[in-house]
Parts: structure tokens; C-alpha cells; sequence
């Protein structure tokens, strides 16, 4: 039987000091991680695809202008927030 993981996305402006905990979170299969490095790069993840889990490091200056997509359809046709997913 396979187990889809929770999708995380990491945001932190300088991915090195993220790769061991993204790392270490991806090896103990607790969720899929991505990491972005800049609002531009997350909101391009997040456009792609759904997240379970964000993460966003304080110290991004431009991070309080993240704003999720209006509407998304998941996989199951249902719509709302990629942020609220239940």
C-alpha cells in the first residue's frame, strides 16, 4: 500500500543553512520538501503545487508578501486554499 507524504515547502533566504533540516525531514519520510530561497522562487513552488506544511523564515524581508493562490482544485476536484487543507 503507498503512503502519499505531506508536501512542505521551506522558505529561507539562503537555502545551505536549510539543506540539513529539509535533509533530515525528507530521510525520516515525514514529508515531501521543497525549499525556495526568495518569494519569487516560492511562489512559483506554490503555484505549481499543493503544500501541506509552509515554513518561512523570519529573517526573509519579503516574506509577510507571500499570499496563497485565490482557488486551487486538488486532486480531488474539491477547491480552496492550498494554506488550509485539511
Amino acid at each position: 500500500m503507498s503512503t502519499t507524504l505531506p508536501r512542505c515547502l521551506i522558505v529561507a533566504p539562503d537555502a545551505a543553512d536549510i539543506a540539513t533540516l529539509a535533509s533530515e525531514i525528507s530521510a525520516r519520510h515525514v514529508c515531501d520538501v521543497v525549499v525556495a530561497s526568495s518569494r519569487p522562487a516560492a511562489q512559483a513552488a506554490i503555484r505549481s503545487a499543493a503544500f501541506d506544511v509552509l515554513f518561512v523564515d523570519a529573517a526573509l524581508a519579503d516574506a509577510d508578501t507571500l499570499e496563497p493562490q485565490e482557488q486551487t482544485n486538488d486532486a480531488d476536484g474539491q477547491s480552496g486554499s492550498p494554506w488550509a487543507r485539511t
